[in-house]
């Protein structure tokens, strides 16, 4: 987006409506600090790092117009503007891998070098008539195609983010999943207005991004499971006694596992297990790989085996199992544990691990974890939770 000046009489009037653009951008970032700090995801830290990165471009790159100044100008876009491109990939990333790909990184650092061995390289100079940064009209071409591309990369990756959200989405978040991409169409039609260097449509173009950005936060925090979506599937929860009794199961999506099999597994290998962590007084979540997907499994607490089937190993899985079975643990400690300390055998897990009782720490714990089994459409169903 380029915010350039025809005449100085209007340099006052850009400068303000500049201004105004960057403060509503990161008033909208703000939106995601809180949830971040509300619930330390990291997605949402960088949401808001990129477009509070973005806000500040604009407002930066208005100031160094008003003032001028070159060097201010040069930070705009080889400091802040690459630090939005950073955190976009990234947020786009870990919603989709949770984690931060290498192939991204290359081709936005490739992006970035190039663009900014142009700011730096090149002799900028401030024409004041026309209130705008020129460089030697030969390159002036190759920096304006450059600058697009960056732009448009932001666009594109958020199109593909969403379009495959779209497809993968279950049918309990596809409403939110249609949301996203309509977004995402509006990013494309904003990527192709990036190159056609008209003021109007660019403004149009200003604005469809804002929009973009205010409804994305809004679609994420109404439901957070839109935004932890590809990563993974999660398959069920699991609690069983020490010696293989089921006591509650959670389905989020079909594994294939029947509970009395998985049951009997970990009743088979959790005590050894067991044993072992406590000799060397340690406490973690193991992790079983199967043939497709993983175990994992809490294995500190001698009563009961608690076990997440999921398709693959998850750093925010594991923090949310661990703090699942701590909770548990203190909930039902009057039932796993006798008056001297020694674990016991629940002998009515039905009527003691109900879902009144249940259902609170899975929506505490799990509570993003999108739902794949059928007719489970309300975001709030509990439908596919047993006793």
């Amino acid at each position: 987006m380029i915010w350039m000046i025809e005449q100085s009489d209007e340099m006052l009037l850009n400068f303000g409506s500049s201004v105004v653009i960057g403060v509503l951008v990161i008033v909208i970032s703000s939106i995601a600090l809180g949830i971040y700090l509300k619930q330390k995801t990291r997605l949402m830290l960088y949401f808001f790092m990129a477009w509070a990165i973005f806000g500040a471009y604009v407002i930066t790159s208005a100031i160094s117009v008003v003032v001028g100044s070159v060097l201010l100008h040069q930070i705009s876009y080889v400091v802040v503007l690459p630090g939005n491109l950073i955190f976009w990939f990234a947020f786009v990333d870990y919603a989709m891998h949770e984690n931060l790909g290498m192939k991204k990184t290359v081709i936005a650092f490739v992006a970035i070098v190039f663009m900014a061995s142009f700011v730096i390289l090149e002799p900028w100079a401030f024409d004041a008539t026309r209130g705008m940064f020129v460089i030697n009209p030969e390159m002036d071409w190759w920096f304006m195609q450059i600058t697009n591309v960056v732009f448009c990369m932001n666009f594109i990756v958020y199109a593909y983010w969403t379009t495959t959200t779209f497809r993968k989405a279950p049918p309990a978040l596809k409403k939110p999943s249609r949301v996203l991409f309509v977004l995402g169409l509006l990013m494309l039609f904003s990527a192709v207005i990036q190159f056609t260097g008209d003021m109007t449509l660019l403004t149009l173009q200003t604005v469809l991004v804002i929009l973009v950005a205010f409804v994305t936060i809004i679609v994420i925090k109404k439901d957070q499971r839109i935004a932890h979506l590809l990563p993974y599937t999660v398959y069920k929860l699991i609690v069983t006694s020490k010696n293989g009794p089921k006591y509650y199961t959670k389905s989020w999506a079909d594994s294939g596992i029947d509970d009395d099999m998985l049951a009997g597994l970990m009743s088979a290998i959790g005590t050894v297990v067991k044993n072992t962590l406590q000799k060397i007084k340690t406490g973690a979540i193991s992790e079983i790989k199967m043939y497709k997907g993983v175990m994992l499994t809490e294995m500190r607490y001698m009563p009961v085996n608690i076990v997440i089937v999921a398709s693959k190993a998850s750093g925010a899985l594991k923090q949310s199992l661990e703090g699942f079975s701590e909770e548990f643990m203190k909930v039902f400690y009057n039932v796993l544990y006798d008056k001297d300390g020694f674990s016991k055998e629940v002998l009515d897990g039905i009527g003691t691990f109900t879902n009144e009782k249940m259902e609170p720490l899975i929506a505490k714990y799990f509570g993003i974890v999108p739902s794949f089994m059928v007719g489970d459409t309300d975001p709030g169903s509990l439908a596919s939770r047993t006793g």
